[in-house]
């Protein structure tokens, strides 16, 4: 069986008339479900790795949050940001 996983970024939600976000991004992967636990191993250990100090129940990787040095990421220089990225894909 496969999985189709969609996400949305840039969203206005209902304000489709907000000028300060014209672009609404939709991206989707599809994998095979018994790829899943790899997958979410995978990205374990990155958090794990990257982050020692993240480990908590609401934590996500947001590539809003990585380019724009928010939250966990406020700390990281641009050569550890631009590696996190390439990891994750």
């Amino acid at each position: 069986m496969k999985i189709f996983y969609l996400d949305e970024s840039w969203n206005t939600g209902n304000d489709l008339e907000n000028s300060e976000q014209p672009i609404h991004f939709i991206n989707g992967i599809w994998i095979d479900c018994e790829d899943i636990p790899k997958i979410e191993k995978e990205i374990k250990w990155l958090e794990f790795n990257f982050l020692p100090y993240s480990r908590n129940f609401d934590f996500e990787f947001h590539g809003i949050e990585i380019a724009g040095w928010k939250k966990y990421f406020k700390h990281f220089n641009i050569e550890d940001r631009l590696k996190l990225f390439d990891s994750l894909i």
